[in-house]
């Protein structure tokens, strides 16, 4: 995550706009920030957050903050590709300001619109989201004005505009925006507001212009009504038993079809978008849009992974690589570390043989002791190269957790192995005594063999 400002710290704005930004969205921006440049109400800041857009979006972004240095204060925060929900959330939390507004970047707000907003907000304290009417600009010029606020009409119909003002409390009440479960996330947060008794009112006087095009997250979606069966089971406490009846059967088809659309495109050896849906001890459970595969825990990192934990978070978004599809009993078989750079690769030119290196030892056996390099390279030392002198076990040399010279000796890069000697690198930099356990661990088969023969020993 990389933040940048085109300004320095000053008092905190009275409302905080955010703008996600995605490839393709950097030719909108001279337009929508142009729009915000214009408004009579000036005490507001701007928030871009580039959710990891791969085209000159995030280069059009910083050119912006330049132009309007000293106009208007612009923040530009990276991040990986995280989804709308988690990204508008990771610019609402760094926002400063007492009035929260979403703002799509190629879209556009009249003059006065957050003059209006902003002034009624704070003239009544009881109102908590203030929304207004659109006009439709580019394929479309309808205007649109939203009736008055009526809870019962909400549940079916989301009239409240994405592009509304709203109190900071409100969005930490509720928690942000819900993540990875429905592609209206605007319409789950109203529902939940209205929920909690906050407080809507509709504003006229000024309006946002709203870029109707085929390019569209929202377009795309509206076009699907049952996009409202993931809002509906999110919100059940304000639906019918007969609403959330329909609502399963329309969930239970869109995950079949979804199913059946996977298992006929996919194939091993292909890479692909998943979101981490569950940790256990073993792995975790990808959801590849309709299809769970399994990322187990040998396949996370070419390092050592304990537990999944270390690498991953429920809800993350990642790219997996399909190692093996097993179609009869439904599985699928995912890996993470194929997608990153493999450690092994040009090995016995990072570790020549003969080269003097310094390691950790990371565990000891009866044959000897297994020294990481680098996460993901670890070497053995044989217990005949542990001393010149006899030894007879390798914790009489060293322990787990030394720091150790040691010499390559030979280097396999087919058979991933690393043979190193103590004896001819040279010194023991010993932890701290209490640290140290007091046995090596008994050898087993599984020492001396690799990952995909180790999971077929052990029947995973």
């Amino acid at each position: 995550m990389k933040l940048a400002r085109n300004f320095e710290e000053d008092e905190r704005p009275r409302v905080s706009v955010v703008t996600l930004l995605y490839t393709g969205y950097g030719k909108y921006l001279h337009e929508s920030l142009g729009s915000l440049a214009r408004q009579t109400y000036r005490d507001f800041e701007v928030i871009l957050v580039n959710d990891g857009s791969e085209d000159d979006t995030p280069q059009v972004a910083r050119e912006m903050m330049e132009r309007y240095r000293g106009k208007m204060r612009v923040s530009l925060l990276d991040l990986p590709h995280q989804g709308i929900p988690a990204s508008r959330n990771a610019g609402f939390n760094m926002a400063r300001g007492d009035y929260y507004l979403n703002f799509d970047a190629d879209d556009m707000l009249s003059e006065r619109f957050l003059e209006i907003g902003a002034a009624y907000l704070d003239e009544h304290p009881e109102t908590d989201v203030v929304y207004f009417p659109y006009q439709n600009f580019e394929g479309d010029t309808s205007f649109f004005m939203p009736p008055e606020f009526d809870r019962y009409m909400l549940k079916y119909w989301n009239f409240v505009l994405n592009q509304s003002l709203y109190r900071k409390k409100m969005f930490h009440v509720l928690g942000g925006y819900l993540v990875g479960k429905t592609v209206y996330d605007d319409w789950d947060f109203w529902l939940r507001a209205a929920r909690h008794g906050f407080s809507f009112k509709r504003l006229t006087g000024a309006y946002m212009l709203y870029r109707r095009h085929v390019a569209s997250i929202t377009a795309r979606a509206r076009s699907h009504g049952e996009n409202a069966a993931p809002v509906w089971f999110a919100n059940r406490e304000s639906y019918d038993p007969c609403d959330l009846e329909w609502a399963r059967k329309v969930l239970d088809e869109e995950r079949q079809v979804a199913k059946q659309e996977i298992w006929n495109q996919i194939s091993e050896g292909e890479i692909r978008p998943g979101r981490v849906k569950s940790l256990t001890d073993f792995g975790a459970f990808i959801d590849l849009g309709g299809v769970d595969g399994l990322l187990h825990v040998s396949e996370l990192s070419w390092g050592r992974v304990q537990h999944p934990s270390q690498v991953l978070q429920e809800g993350q978004e990642i790219q997996v690589k399909v190692l093996r599809l097993d179609r009869e009993r439904g599985r699928i078989s995912l890996g993470l570390k194929q997608v990153l750079q493999n450690p092994w690769e040009d090995i016995d030119k990072t570790y020549p043989e003969g080269s003097i290196v310094i390691g950790k030892v990371v565990r000891l056996a009866t044959f000897g002791a297994f020294v990481e390099l680098a996460p993901g390279i670890d070497g053995l030392i044989h217990v005949s190269q542990l001393s010149d002198e006899h030894v007879t076990r390798p914790s009489e040399v060293v322990q787990v957790g030394d720091e150790v010279r040691v010499k390559v000796l030979r280097v396999d890069p087919d058979q991933r192995r690393v043979s190193l000697s103590l004896r001819e690198g040279g010194s023991v930099h010993a932890q701290a005594e209490e640290n140290r356990p007091q046995t090596e661990e008994p050898a087993t088969i599984a020492d001396m063999v690799d990952d995909d023969v180790k999971k077929d020993l052990l029947g995973e």
